[in-house]
């Protein structure tokens, strides 16, 4: 969910690449590296319930960045799952 795009009434939902490993996680845009959104170490990862049901929250508490993630709308599992 791009939240950090104003001027929609309700935040745009595009399609990303997240990638997590032992000790971080990645946002991209695309499957190019340089179209990265988001990236934190997982110790300076904070999470929460996002305002809809199948999302949630990513901060990176170092510089306060936040990106919220959903499911996509096909996925017959919840974020809860």
């Amino acid at each position: 969910m791009r939240d950090d795009l104003v001027g929609f009434s309700k935040p745009p939902k595009l399609p990303v690449r997240v990638i997590m490993n032992n000790s971080t996680i990645s946002i991209f845009e695309s499957d190019n590296f340089g179209d990265i959104l988001f990236s934190c170490t997982l110790d300076e990862l904070h999470y929460e319930p996002g305002k809809e049901a199948d999302c949630i929250k990513l901060t990176n508490i170092r510089n306060n960045d936040k990106r919220t993630v959903c499911a996509m709308e096909m996925s017959k599992e919840s974020m809860k799952d």
